[in-house]
C-alpha cells in the first residue's frame, strides 16, 4: 500500500545516506531497515483500530536492535507508536474513572479511585516505554492527571447539588408538618378536642343481604348501608352468617381508645 511504499523509499534515503562501502553490508542494513519499518507500520495498523499493542517498549527495543545503524530512523517512527498509545490508554483511563463517578461517591473514595488510575496507567506505560531510549510519558500522565481532576470536580459540584436538594426536601417537609400541627390545632379549637375514644359497630339483618354499620372516629359519626351478596352462601346459608348452627356472629363491634396526653385548653 501507500504507506508501505513510503517506508520503502525512507530505507533507499537512509541507506543511501550511511554511505555504506561494500554491496553486502548495504544488502544486509537494506533488508533490516526494511524488516523494521514492515514491523512498525504493522503497530500503527494495530494503534489505528485502536487496540493497544502488548509489551510496546520490549518490541520497540528489538526493532531497533535488529536494525543496527538504522536504528534512529526506527526510532522516530516509534516514538510516534509510543505518543499514540499513551494518549489511547489516557482516554481509557479517563472515560473508566468517568464511568464509575456517582454523586453518592464520597470524596475519599474518588481520590482512592483516581490514585489508583493513575497507578494501572503508570504499569501501561511502563511496559510501553523503551528501556534503551530516553523515552518519557511524564507530559501524557501530567494530561492524566488534570483531566482526573476535571471530572473529580464534576463530580463534587453534582454531590452539592444533591446535597442541597435534600436539604430542601427535608426543609419543605418540615414546613408541612409544621402546617398539619397548626390546621388540627386549629380544628380541635374550632370544634374541641379531639375525642379520645375511636369506635366502630356493624349488623347484619338476619336472614337477609343488608349490612349495616356506624362509626365514630375524631368527633365524627358515619353511617353505611351496604346489600352484598355474600360468596359462602352456599355453606352458611343463604343469607351469610345467619344459620341457627352457626350461632351469633351477625354482630362485629371494634373499639379503639386513645388517650390524648395534651392538656386541655381553657
Amino acid at each position: 500500500g501507500f504507506e508501505v511504499s513510503r517506508a520503502m523509499w525512507r530505507v533507499v534515503a537512509v541507506v543511501a545516506s550511511l554511505g555504506v562501502a561494500s554491496a553486502a553490508s548495504t544488502q544486509e542494513s537494506f533488508s533490516a531497515l526494511s524488516t523494521g519499518l514492515r514491523e512498525v507500520e504493522k503497530l500503527k495498523a494495530s494503534l489505528g483500530r485502536g487496540i493497544c499493542v502488548g509489551e510496546l517498549g520490549a518490541r520497540a527495543d528489538e526493532i531497533c536492535a535488529n536494525a543496527g545503524e538504522a536504528s534512529a530512523l526506527l526510532d522516530t517512527q516509534l516514538r510516534w507508536v509510543y505518543e499514540k498509545q499513551l494518549r489511547i490508554l489516557r482516554d481509557a483511563a479517563v472515560e473508566e474513572f468517568r464511568r464509575r463517578s456517582t454523586a453518592s461517591q464520597s470524596t475519599v473514595d474518588e481520590y482512592r479511585r483516581m490514585v489508583e488510575t493513575e497507578r494501572r496507567f503508570v504499569a501501561n506505560a511502563e511496559q510501553s516505554t523503551r528501556k534503551n531510549a530516553p523515552w518519557s510519558y511524564d507530559e501524557v500522565r501530567a494530561e492524566l492527571r488534570e483531566a482526573l481532576s476535571a471530572v473529580a470536580a464534576k463530580s463534587a459540584e453534582a454531590r452539592a447539588a444533591e446535597l442541597k436538594a435534600a436539604q430542601q426536601r427535608a426543609q419543605y417537609f418540615t414546613v408541612l408538618r409544621k402546617l398539619v400541627t397548626e390546621l388540627e390545632e386549629a380544628t380541635q379549637a374550632h370544634f374541641g378536642l379531639d375525642s379520645p375514644v375511636d369506635a366502630a359497630l356493624a349488623w347484619r339483618v338476619p336472614e337477609t343481604n343488608i349490612n349495616l354499620s356506624a362509626g365514630l372516629q375524631k368527633a365524627k359519626t358515619t353511617l353505611q348501608l351496604s346489600i352484598v351478596p355474600d360468596d359462602s352462601a352456599t355453606l352458611l346459608g343463604p343469607s351469610g352468617f345467619n344459620k341457627p348452627k352457626i350461632g351469633p356472629g351477625t354482630l362485629a363491634f371494634t373499639y379503639k381508645a386513645d388517650f390524648n396526653t395534651q392538656a386541655k385548653r381553657s
